[in-house]
Order: structure tokens, then sequence, then C-alpha cells
């Protein structure tokens, strides 16, 4: 059975809603009011992540929430490193879809 059953049903919920607008070619960069694609375009995807980020940053998701939203940013992380567009101390440490510099 599917592990996401037992994550809270709205936060299930609006995940799956971020996972079918990635794959309906959506980006998680851009402004937060941009709007969904195809079948949902009510949602909101940038908006949905700044409520994550501050749920993360509040402490108020659970270690399978952190691991999820961290996994949605890791083929940008990848394509990032393949195309030289991050420097080297920005890859040391990621936090809330960010690359944060070790230097700050």
């Amino acid at each position: 059975m599917d592990e996401l059953w037992r994550l809270e049903p709205d936060w299930n919920r609006s995940y799956r809603r971020m996972l079918a607008y990635i794959s309906a070619g959506g980006t998680l960069d851009g402004p937060a009011n941009r709007t969904g694609l195809g079948d949902d375009p009510a949602f909101r995807p940038g908006t949905w992540l700044r409520k994550q980020d501050t749920a993360r940053t509040d402490g108020k998701l659970t270690e399978q929430q952190t691991a999820l939203l961290d996994a949605l940013w890791a083929p940008e992380r990848s394509a990032a490193r393949t195309e030289g567009r991050m420097s080297e101390p920005a890859r040391s440490e990621y936090h809330a879809g960010r690359w944060l510099s070790s230097s700050s």
C-alpha cells in the first residue's frame, strides 16, 4: 500500500497535486502566484511550496514530509550541477528548495 496514506489528508492531496504539476511539465521555480497546468489550473504550486517552507522552518513537517519535499528538488539540483550553474559552496547545503551558501 502507498505510504502517503499515513500523512495528513490535505498535505497528501496537495503533494499529489504538486507531483501531477511536475509530471505535466511544471517547474519548481517561478512566481508564487503561477497557476497549475492541465487538469488542475487552480493549483498554485509556488504558494504551496512557500507554505511548506514556512511549515518546515516552524518544525511542523514530519521527517517523511521533509524528505518528500527534498526529493522534489533532486532533479533540479542534478541538472544545475551538470550545467555548472551552481558554485561549489552552494552545493554543500540545501534547505527548503533553496541552495544556501556555506559562507552566509
